[in-house]
Order: C-alpha cells, then sequence, then structure tokens
C-alpha cells in the first residue's frame, strides 16, 4: 500500500479490511478515491466511533457491504442494550458465540414446523 497509513494503521482497525474499503472506494471513480486527508478524517470518526462503543471493524465491514464512501455507526438492533439503573440503555456491540449444533436443529425445526402450517 502506497500510502502513509500503510505501516500506521491502529491496533484496533484490520488492515485487510481497510485496504478493501479504500480499493471499493478507488473502483467507484477518480472521483470517490480517497485522499490522504479523507482517510485521516474517516480514521477519526472510526476513533470516535470506537469510544462510543461500535467496534471499528464492524463499522468499516458494514461501509463495504452497502458501499459506503464513509464510515456510519452499526445499526443499533445490531448491539446489546445494557440497562444502568434506570436510565436509557446504552448499546455496546457484542459478538455472539457460534451457534451449536442443538441450537441449528431446533431452528431447523420451528422452520419445518412454520412450512407446514403455511401449506395447510
Amino acid at each position: 500500500m502506497n500510502s502513509l497509513w500503510g505501516e500506521l494503521l491502529p491496533e484496533w482497525l484490520d488492515a485487510e479490511l481497510w485496504n478493501t474499503f479504500i480499493d471499493g472506494r478507488k473502483k467507484m471513480g477518480k472521483r470517490y478515491a480517497a485522499t490522504e486527508g479523507a482517510k485521516k478524517l474517516i480514521f477519526m470518526e472510526l476513533d470516535r466511533l470506537r469510544q462510543q462503543g461500535y467496534p471499528p471493524n464492524a463499522v468499516i465491514a458494514q461501509s463495504i457491504r452497502r458501499g459506503y464512501l464513509d464510515v456510519f455507526p452499526i445499526d443499533k438492533r445490531q448491539l446489546t442494550p445494557t440497562v444502568v439503573s434506570g436510565a436509557m440503555p446504552v448499546y455496546k456491540f457484542e459478538d455472539r458465540p457460534p451457534e451449536t449444533v442443538e441450537q441449528r436443529a431446533r431452528a431447523r425445526e420451528v422452520l419445518e414446523e412454520a412450512r407446514r402450517r403455511i401449506k395447510r
């Protein structure tokens, strides 16, 4: 990567995701390619979101998936609320543990039951 940021990526940011995001912007056309100043501003926004509890790698992945030119907070429906003594809930991102074989089997049973009910 021929960038000032190639060697200076923060430890909390996955280099492969970052490069994919920047390459995606380049592929959208010269007009959307990220300048060094734009990269700095994106890093600043990622750090601000990280301090608010949003995982930066998930934020970048969302931008890649949706074809965004910038980074935005993850939808709060994907975050787990944490209630603190009657205050408004604070949302934190928590990775779910991988599902177990039993959970998968139960999900298949529920799906099959729903399909049977629809056919009636």
